[in-house]
């Protein structure tokens, strides 16, 4: 499919160029035609790839941030190194950690739709 799409980009920017010349300029504008069609993939597909097994967790946010759901400065090994941190995090809080955060946010969703 990419190929035919690259060709089919080859022979609309061929056209273009003898239009060009048919105006009388000097070159023709140029055409792109979108040969990525990974970039279709829908995210929730992929969830279902990496939740299956089919796909690792750095492939899966590679594609996410390919369709655009990650920004592009989004680096996985960062990211890894976050996720580790807080995990030594929650496991040397111990189970008080994820009570008080439960509480916490508990209670800001609690004053947020009392202000709503």
């Amino acid at each position: 499919m990419r190929k035919w799409a690259l060709d089919f980009q080859d022979i609309l920017e061929n056209c273009l160029r003898f239009v060009g010349m048919w105006w009388g300029l000097e070159d023709g504008p140029s055409a792109k035609v979108n040969d990525d069609f990974a970039a279709t993939a829908d995210a929730d597909y992929l969830l279902q790839l990496h939740d299956k097994g089919l796909i690792s967790k750095e492939t899966l946010s590679l594609m996410l941030k390919r369709v655009g759901v990650l920004p592009d400065d989004y680096d996985f090994a960062d990211e890894a190194a976050r996720l580790a941190r807080d995990a030594a995090t929650a496991a040397n809080a111990g189970p008080k950690f994820g009570e008080s955060l439960a509480q916490r946010l508990g209670s800001a969703a609690a004053a947020k739709e009392g202000r709503e």
